[in-house]
């Protein structure tokens, strides 16, 4: 059986679509988390529509807070 961190510690490294509560979408390379699985992303971009109605914000590296996650998809 495969337990949730050893399917996060898999994906350091590859890339990885992060839903947030709030409704955003996060891509980036996942390059480290911790046991709460607060994760830091790299070469992270927002999915989707911004509040100004344009496009993707890009953003060299990110913590993201476990608190508001929802949705954690590798892409590769």
């Amino acid at each position: 059986m495969t337990l949730p961190l050893e399917l996060i510690d898999e994906c350091v490294g590859k890339r990885l679509r992060a839903y947030l509560r709030d409704r955003h979408v996060f891509e980036g390379t996942l390059v480290g988390f911790d046991e709460l699985v607060n994760l830091v992303l790299e070469d992270v971009v927002e999915v989707g529509p911004n509040r100004d109605g344009t496009g993707t914000v890009p953003s060299k590296r990110m913590l993201l807070s476990s608190r508001t996650l929802a949705i954690l998809a590798p892409l590769e």
